[in-house]
């Protein structure tokens, strides 16, 4: 079945380039197959510029609609309509992005650049135990290598959908054993892959349990399985759980914190080598000029994430 949504803040390419979403691809233009679990569904995107010709290729789909209102997007959702919800929810379609926007500080000329660069991005509500497995995957790789490293595992051990794999359960990798994660480039995480399965059999809560408890609390209950620690379990929070104020800082946003927000307010001072900057000092950046942003900085770390390190 289809099902067509208007929306005006909205990018299916940007959001598939912006790091938080691994197994989501652009068939051809305008059409986009996205697998979540044992879910998948076919995205065709219309803005007012595929509407004025077919030259884009539209979604492929005679009922798609042929013109648009300006500056709206209207999308195409092939999927059961048991899966409706769950995809309305996973694309976030239901949040005000532009009342987001309106908090943006004029003063800070970085921001609103990067604002500007990922407009339309969305920050996606992924299943979480996906989201376990995929961030633990992704420390220390490039985004290609770690949407390389999640198809082989999907094809190894996960269910045979139509075209696709789904995501392997946290049965079938612990069924497989210690062995079965190995031959897929994986190097120290084979190991984290396999005892957080094991662990998830033994403690793991469903996804609306993690997304009622408090940040802290859900943060903790991540941060007990091997291989997550403080960034991973953001990236979780916030891909996954929808915890949209959480914050995930690695290397790059250091690097970008540092820069754009610790040398330009120092007031004078002699900076501290950024080396010598701890965990505790960029939580303290984030605090001191995001506040404002207090409930939403997901959102605006992904602004800055898909600004300076997503593949354009």
């Amino acid at each position: 079945m289809s099902f067509e949504i208007r929306t005006g803040y909205f990018d299916a390419r940007k959001i598939a380039a912006s790091g938080q979403v691994f197994r989501m691809y652009e068939a051809a233009p305008g059409k986009f197959d996205i697998y979540s679990a044992d879910k998948h569904l076919r995205l065709c995107e219309l803005r007012d510029s595929a509407a004025e010709s077919n030259d884009r290729g539209g979604c492929g789909y005679s009922d798609c609609p042929g013109s648009l209102v300006p500056e709206t997007v209207i999308l195409r959702l092939y999927c059961p309509e048991k899966d409706l919800r769950y995809w309305r929810r996973y694309l976030d379609l239901d949040r005000d992005y532009e009342a987001v926007i309106r908090l943006v500080d004029a003063k800070d000329g970085y921001l609103r650049s990067c604002c500007e660069a990922g407009r339309g991005i969305r920050i996606l509500r992924q299943n979480t135990w996906e989201m376990m497995i995929s961030f633990i995957i992704s420390q220390q790789k490039q985004i290609p290598s770690i949407r390389k490293c999640i198809e082989g595992l999907c094809a190894k051990l996960g269910s045979r959908m139509e075209s696709r794999y789904a995501f392997p359960t946290a049965e079938q990798i612990a069924a497989a054993g210690p062995a079965g994660v190995q031959g897929l480039s994986l190097g120290y995480r084979e190991r984290y892959i396999y005892e957080t399965a094991v662990q998830f059999l033994d403690h793991g809560i469903p996804d609306e349990t993690l997304a009622a408890m408090p940040y802290e609390d859900a943060k903790k209950y991540l941060l007990s399985f091997t291989g997550i620690g403080e960034k991973v379990a953001n990236c979780i929070l916030l891909f996954g759980a929808g915890f949209v104020d959480a914050f995930p800082i690695d290397t790059h946003i250091k690097d970008i914190l540092y820069r754009e927000y610790y040398l330009p307010n120092l007031d004078g001072k002699t900076p501290v080598p950024q080396d010598k900057l701890t965990m505790r000092d960029y939580e303290r950046l984030t605090e001191e000029h995001f506040a404002r942003y207090s409930g939403v900085r997901g959102i605006v770390q992904q602004w800055i994430f898909a600004n300076e390190v997503a593949p354009k």
